[in-house]
């Protein structure tokens, strides 16, 4: 572990930093110019929930009409028991 030229090993990793320090800054810039094509793609919250809720709410309330009756045939004993 002992290094006979420390200005080298100085010199080498001034360099590995560089170039990191290169990498890192080219991948923010290419990551934001990805972020805003994405932005200007993705409609407002409000039209995402409207159109989520066009596709899923049939379904999900064809679910809770499911998870009514099965509510009520689980408890069908207790209700009758109750009265």
């Amino acid at each position: 572990l002992f290094n006979p030229h420390p200005t080298i090993h100085a010199t080498m990793m001034l360099g590995l930093f560089a170039v990191f320090k290169t990498a890192v800054a080219t991948a923010e810039a290419a990551s934001m110019d990805l972020e805003g094509a994405l932005i200007s793609r993705v409609p407002s919250g409000r039209r995402r929930r409207q159109e989520f809720l066009e596709a899923a709410g049939p379904t999900l309330l064809v679910l809770t009409f499911l998870e009514d009756s099965l509510r009520v045939v689980q408890q069908w004993e207790g209700q009758m028991a109750f009265m």
